[in-house]
């Protein structure tokens, strides 16, 4: 998984991150590539998109959202 905080939950998201940044991919591609269980990935990821870290495309790909960084541009 590469460095640890020792805060898991932080440490998969970043991982979720980190995976979908090097290209986006499908729920079952981000299980694969990164290791974290089905139900985690989908959970996390889901919240993530809340956040708008990440979007889904119409084709069901994640990849980074940025839209979260322009909302705060002045």
């Amino acid at each position: 998984m590469g460095k640890s905080s020792g805060i898991g939950v932080l440490d998969k998201t970043m991982l979720i991150l980190t995976t979908v940044a090097e290209e986006p991919c499908s729920l079952n591609e981000l299980c694969e590539r990164s290791g974290i269980p089905r139900a985690t990935a989908h959970r996390l990821a889901v919240g993530m998109e809340l956040h708008r870290l990440l979007s889904r495309d119409t084709s069901g790909l994640w990849p980074v959202s940025y839209t979260h960084l322009r909302a705060h541009e002045t």
